[in-house]
């Protein structure tokens, strides 16, 4: 058996805790029972699998991300989100590079925007749900800007706090930017990252509202 992990994961000890409670006990030192796709006979595919994996691939199937609950019912979550569409902030020098952030929306949509070295991210997300896109926001090592698929959603902390999360399902990682309003002018933002070759967690920023 071979076990393949990701690099740079911020808690590589909780993985290592989980193949060793699931993986490792499940191992045995013998052929498995039949191969994951029946073989050839006769010229034609056998397209049923056996049972275990057949109940392998439809837990592969069903295996999903919850987007976070939210903590105020879906109208709550848009009527508040009021006090931020529309605004900018510029941010203080930090470690990921961030220059500004800011929200919009278009019809239905909801979008947070990031500007830093690299340009404007714009990525849309919803509030308790998923929302599906392809965004230029995570960064790739080598690669000054590349388009990933990705799925972002937002919650409620506190009226004044908003908390958004990026996962892109191609790979493991996920952002969490937690943006708080301090003042009608003032916000602090932080961003945590799971898996990075850099900082896992960006401390504290803060910005000043965009006069223009």
């Amino acid at each position: 058996m071979v076990i393949a992990m990701n690099s740079g994961v911020a808690d590589m000890q909780a993985i290592l805790d989980l193949v060793w409670k699931h993986l490792i006990p499940a191992a045995h030192a013998v052929p498995l029972p039949a191969p994951l796709l029946a073989p050839y006979s006769g010229g034609k595919v056998k397209n049923q699998l056996p049972t275990e994996a057949a109940a392998l691939e439809a837990r592969c199937k069903s295996l999903q991300y919850a987007p976070p609950a939210l903590a105020v019912s879906p109208v709550e979550a848009v009527t508040l989100f009021d006090g931020w569409n529309g605004k900018n902030w510029t941010l203080s020098e930090n470690a990921f590079l961030t220059r500004a952030v800011g929200f919009s929306s278009a019809g239905h949509r909801s979008f947070f925007i990031l500007e830093d070295e690299r340009g404007k991210h714009r990525i849309p997300f919803g509030w308790g749900v998923w929302e599906v896109s392809e965004s230029t926001l995570k960064r790739q090592p080598g690669c000054k800007r590349r388009k990933f698929p990705s799925f972002a959603s937002a919650n409620w902390k506190a009226p004044d706090c908003i908390l958004l999360t990026c996962r892109f399902p191609e790979t493991p990682d996920w952002y969490m930017i937690e943006l708080i309003q301090t003042s009608d002018t003032d916000l602090e933002m932080s961003i945590t990252i799971n898996v990075s070759f850099g900082p896992g967690k960006i401390p504290t920023v803060a910005g000043k509202i965009a006069t223009s």
